[in-house]
């Protein structure tokens, strides 16, 4: 276990995340120069990515577009 310390974010609108907590890694990454879709291996969301509801309703209704793209053994359902 790290000794960073998470930043506690008492002053939000996201009411459906009431403890929201943030690793102050979050902060200081950034994407590679050459980074790109083509050379992705999911590192930064192998885990699992947090999204706002917004968010999340953009990607569903890009889901047969993305599921075009997807690899035969991922998992399909949206």
């Amino acid at each position: 276990m790290s000794d960073r310390r998470i930043a506690e974010i008492s002053r939000h609108h996201l009411r459906h995340i009431p403890n929201l907590r943030v690793d102050p890694l979050l902060f200081e990454a950034a994407f590679e120069y050459a980074g790109s879709m083509q050379n992705c291996d999911a590192t930064c969301c192998q885990y699992g990515v947090m999204v706002d509801v917004l968010e999340r309703d953009n990607i569903l209704g890009h889901a047969d577009l993305i599921g075009r793209y997807m690899s035969e053994g991922q998992e399909g359902d949206p």
